[in-house]
């Protein structure tokens, strides 16, 4: 899960309300150095979720399973590299 947390709030269009928080669970493939969005959590500024949308990732295909690719510099590679600091770099 990564939390961000705006000192300006956003609007979207799906969304009534300013957007102050966004929860994000991603999956991750260190081995193939890819990952997918898989939950997103919009709340208001008192933390009421304003909007939820769950995405689906039923591959067996690492292609599909994971979507996006984890560019180098990128914010992902830099939670990645977080992650791997936290739990450790071990290979399974």
């Amino acid at each position: 899960w990564v939390q961000e947390e705006y000192s300006n709030p956003f609007r979207m269009e799906e969304i009534d309300d300013k957007i102050y928080k966004v929860k994000s669970y991603y999956m991750i493939s260190r081995e193939h150095k890819r990952y997918s969005l898989m939950e997103v959590i919009y709340y208001d500024e008192d933390n009421n979720v304003l909007k939820f949308y769950r995405y689906e990732r039923n591959y067996d295909n690492p292609e599909f399973k994971y979507s996006t690719p984890i560019l180098k510099g990128s914010d992902m590679e830099k939670m990645l590299n977080k992650c791997l600091e936290v739990i450790g770099n071990n290979k399974p």
